[in-house]
C-alpha cells in the first residue's frame, strides 16, 4: 500500500488527467467506452490505429485512460478492457511497451481488471497471448475472453446493454469520446422496494467541477499488492531479460546477413572483372 501511494505521488497520478493529452486523444485508439450491466466502466483499445510513440508516453496515457474510467464510477469494483485487434500485425506491438503495460496493471492495479475482451482472434493474438502467458497469474488468465469476428456482437450483449456498445460492435452507443470521459455515475437514494442496486444509479454527462474531480480522485483507494503480484513482477523481470537477449540475437542475425550480402557482391564484381579480362578485345562488349 505504501509503495503504491509513493508511486502515485512520484508519478503525479492524481494530476495526470489535467495534463495535455489532446494529441493522444485525437488518435482515437485508446479511450473510455461504455458501461457494463453492473455500471462498471470500460476502456477500448484499437491497437491497429495506435501511432508509434515512445513507450513511456504510451504507458502514461494508458494510466490516464484507466484513471478516467475509474472516475466515471468511483464506486465500481473494477473496469473492463476491450482489445480490438482488427488489422493488427506483430509489428503493431513493442515488446518493451507490452512488458511495461503488464507491469503497470499488475503492480499498481492488480485487482481492478474485471474482464478483458480480445477480438477478433487471429494468429497475431495467439502469438501475443503465448508471449505474455508466463507473466499472467491464473486469475488474470481466467478474466481473458477471446471472440471470433462473427461472435463479437452476440458475446458483448451478454455483458453490456446494447445502448452501451459501440456501433462498430453492433450496439447503439450515441455518446462522443469526450462525453464518455466526462460522464459520471452517481448513487442516488434507493427506491423503496427496488430489487436491484442498478435502479439506484443515474448517469450524467456533465463534466465535474474541480472540487468534485479532486474528491472523486481521493476516493480512488489503491489496491494492496499481494504475494502473487510480487511473483508476477519477478516474471516480468525475467521476460525483460529474455526480450533483450532475443533482440541481441536478431541484431547478430541481421549483421551476419549484411556481411554475407557484401561477400556475394564482392564475389560477383571479382568474377565480372576476371571474365572481361580474359575475353578478346573485340568481344568485350558482349
Amino acid at each position: 500500500l505504501l509503495k503504491h501511494l509513493k508511486w502515485r505521488y512520484d508519478e503525479g497520478i492524481n494530476e495526470i488527467q489535467n495534463e495535455n493529452w489532446e494529441e493522444f486523444d485525437a488518435d482515437g485508439d485508446l479511450y473510455v467506452s461504455g458501461l457494463d450491466k453492473f455500471n462498471r466502466p470500460s476502456c477500448t483499445w484499437r491497437i491497429a490505429k495506435a501511432k508509434r510513440r515512445k513507450p513511456q508516453a504510451v504507458v502514461r496515457y494508458l494510466i490516464c485512460t484507466i484513471e478516467r474510467a475509474r472516475a466515471v464510477n468511483p464506486d465500481a469494483d473494477g473496469i473492463n478492457f476491450l482489445f480490438d485487434c482488427t488489422g493488427t500485425t506483430l509489428s503493431s506491438f513493442e515488446n518493451l511497451f507490452f512488458l511495461d503495460f503488464i507491469g503497470v496493471l499488475q503492480e499498481n492495479y492488480p485487482e481492478n481488471l474485471i474482464r478483458c475482451f480480445v477480438f477478433p482472434v487471429n494468429w497475431v493474438t495467439k502469438q501475443l497471448f503465448e508471449f505474455g502467458k508466463p507473466l499472467l497469474s491464473q486469475e488474470t488468465k481466467s478474466k481473458l475472453m477471446f471472440f471470433r469476428k462473427h461472435d463479437i456482437e452476440n458475446e458483448l450483449t451478454n455483458f453490456f446493454d446494447v445502448e452501451e456498445i459501440e456501433k462498430s460492435y453492433g450496439g447503439s452507443l450515441q455518446l462522443t469520446l469526450s462525453e464518455l470521459r466526462t460522464r459520471r455515475v452517481t448513487l442516488q437514494e434507493l427506491v423503496p422496494g427496488a430489487s436491484d442496486l442498478q435502479d439506484a444509479y443515474a448517469l450524467t454527462s456533465c463534466p465535474p467541477s474541480n472540487g468534485e474531480a479532486k474528491e472523486s480522485q481521493s476516493d480512488m483507494l489503491p489496491q494492496t499488492r499481494t504475494a502473487t503480484s510480487r511473483k508476477r513482477w519477478s516474471g516480468i523481470r525475467r521476460a525483460r531479460i529474455e526480450s533483450i537477449v532475443f533482440f541481441g540475437v536478431r541484431i547478430r542475425a541481421a549483421c551476419f546477413n549484411g556481411i554475407l550480402y557484401c561477400l556475394k557482391t564482392a564475389w560477383r564484381a571479382f568474377h565480372h572483372m576476371v571474365f572481361r579480362s580474359i575475353l578478346p578485345a573485340g568481344n568485350k562488349e558482349l
